[in-house]
């Protein structure tokens, strides 16, 4: 259930996955990774100059086209980093995590690290249950999938 820390527990796996080099494994990272009409909003500022700002919006079918153009640039790891991270169930089925500080931190293979640093607002969403779901299936849970990432 939300609102215990499941979204964020998830939210971290995905960031030990993000470091991967095959469209078929970005492809398939979708599927379990992210719900339907996902998308990833970034601003990016030079210097935290904000009329500098470029803002992004990255939708469903171009994530895995995001993620593997990335990882075949020279990054050999993606991670996140999440400061004070909160989870906030908005339904049974959706939660929302905010950072008061997050880092998605780029490690190339040169050795040279980025760091975009910022907040994180992300929403989640879990299916639930089929009706007439056995208990162990509804115990289980089902799986929980990024909606929006900005």
């Amino acid at each position: 259930a939300f609102g215990h820390g499941a979204a964020l527990a998830r939210l971290v796996q995905f960031s030990g996955a993000l470091a991967r080099c095959t469209l078929r494994f970005w492809n398939d990272f979708m599927k379990e990774w992210f719900a339907d009409g996902a998308v990833v909003r970034l601003q990016l500022w030079k210097d935290n100059q904000t009329a500098e700002c470029k803002s992004f919006e990255i939708t469903m079918p171009v994530i895995p086209r995001f993620f593997l153009a990335t990882s075949q640039s020279g990054v050999r790891g993606m991670s996140l980093g999440l400061d004070d991270a909160i989870e906030n169930p908005t339904t049974a089925h959706h939660a929302e995590i905010r950072t008061s500080a997050a880092q998605w931190v780029y490690r190339y293979v040169t050795g040279y690290t980025v760091i975009l640093r910022g907040q994180i607002h992300a929403r989640l969403s879990m299916a639930p249950p089929p009706p007439g779901a056995s208990a162990q299936l509804a115990a289980a849970g089902a799986p929980i999938r990024i909606e929006e990432i900005r």
